[in-house]
């Protein structure tokens, strides 16, 4: 995930690091913040996107992330089930599970498919 953030301000983009607990004060805490700054791109764990999924977040109960362009999972594969809530709950962004070190390529628009990493398509 470092080399996303260190990738987007070489592009010119603002990096908005947040150190400490997502779920502290709770677990909607952090999408207040995500919401009051305007975040385009977020990029956070598997397992904080399994908290959030277990807790019902829903589209109905998220604050506005209208600006919510991409996220990006690291530390495991995101589940079939998370794969298809990301979707249902924060809508046409662009998802990227960038685990298992594959940061750059995860940072690359692809296809992605439900409890898989990254697909490439490639043709000889």
């Amino acid at each position: 995930m470092y080399l996303y953030a260190v990738s987007g301000l070489l592009s010119g983009a603002t990096s908005i690091l947040y150190d400490g607990s997502p779920s502290v004060p709770s677990l909607g805490g952090f999408l207040e913040i995500l919401s009051a700054l305007k975040i385009t791109h977020f990029g956070t764990s598997a397992h904080y996107l399994a908290l959030l999924q277990q807790s019902d977040v829903s589209k109905e109960n998220l604050p506005d992330l209208s600006e919510l362009e991409v996220i990006t999972s690291t530390g495991s594969v995101l589940t079939e089930s998370q794969y298809h809530w990301v979707y249902e709950t924060f809508g046409p962004v662009q998802l990227s599970s960038i685990a298992g070190g594959t940061d750059i390529a995860g940072a690359c628009k692809s296809e992605m498919y439900e409890g898989c990493l990254e697909h490439y398509l490639t043709t000889t």
